[in-house]
């Protein structure tokens, strides 16, 4: 999407339309400033004001490894990561203040950390003095950054705030995207990309779902009580391989989905829907 104070005002100018909303605006806003004032920052000022550019807010799993998990489990299995990646990028129009935020979020989190048990430290990516926090402690193997440089803030997992700071993973060089974009609309304000990765995340949860709940209860059962309760039941290797061979025959006939929206100079809303078929 585009221009993120934008979209805030239009929200915020939306509720005070309603009878209550003016009044729940005022103390929200009032609760925020005082809030950003603990660590030093003025919401309107230091935040919002250089929200104007570009952003994306983005999601990959690889499905393979969740299977995996499902088929082995138990909390060694899950030492190393779940697959996941997940965050939220935001060109840096005043990098000063994106890299302030940055610091005055620092000081916070050092001190709420300590308190969970986080590990929290600093860590050079592409330009920026980000900020790592490792929920290893906690028995989740995963990494959080928070991180600023020149360009881009990107709050969200390890790798992939790792590739949005040093530039690296772009869609421009990818294939289905370079697909898609021949049929998004031309000028588009906001843009919702769906690729054969994401669609298969999505049916195989739906899919997987149940037993995903079940091996989840049991780590945190066994985790929460420090002694090894009876495991959960694993999937088949049989019945793996049908999960995984039911995705494949499904996502072999898509190659992405995409939403675009665009307002004509003369206000007209329009907003376009497409699914890319494999070739």
């Amino acid at each position: 999407g585009s221009n993120l104070k934008q979209a805030y005002d239009v929200g915020l100018n939306l509720l005070r339309t309603t009878s209550t909303g003016g009044q729940l605006v005022d103390e929200y806003l009032n609760q925020a400033n005082s809030a950003m004032s603990l660590i030093g920052l003025n919401l309107q000022t230091d935040i919002l004001e250089w929200l104007t550019g570009d952003y994306a807010i983005y999601v990959s799993a690889d499905v393979n490894r969740l299977v995996n998990i499902i088929g082995n489990p138990t909390p060694s299995e899950m030492v190393s990561d779940f697959g996941i990646e997940a965050g939220i990028l935001i060109k840096a129009t005043n990098a000063d203040k994106a890299r302030n935020l940055v610091e005055r979020l620092n000081g916070l989190i050092g001190l709420g950390g300590s308190q969970l048990g986080l590990i929290v430290n600093r860590e050079q990516i592409g330009g920026a003095n980000a900020i790592v926090i490792d929920l290893s402690n906690q028995g989740v193997p995963m990494k959080f950054v928070i991180g600023a440089n020149n360009d881009v803030l990107v709050i969200g997992t390890y790798n992939s705030a790792k590739n949005a700071l040093e530039g690296n993973g772009r869609l421009n060089g990818f294939g289905r995207y370079q697909d898609a974009r021949a049929y998004m609309l031309p000028n588009s304000t906001t843009l919702a990309y769906l690729d054969r990765e994401v669609l298969q995340i999505s049916i195989g949860l739906v899919v997987l779902g149940p037993a995903i709940q079940n091996v989840f209860n049991n780590i945190l059962e066994e985790m929460g009580s420090g002694s090894r309760s009876t495991p959960a039941t694993p999937l088949s290797q049989s019945e793996i391989q049908r999960f995984q061979d039911m995705g494949n025959r499904i996502f072999s006939l898509v190659n992405s989905s995409t939403v675009t929206t665009a307002v004509s100079s003369d206000g007209t809303f329009t907003a376009r829907m497409t699914v890319t078929l494999a070739p």
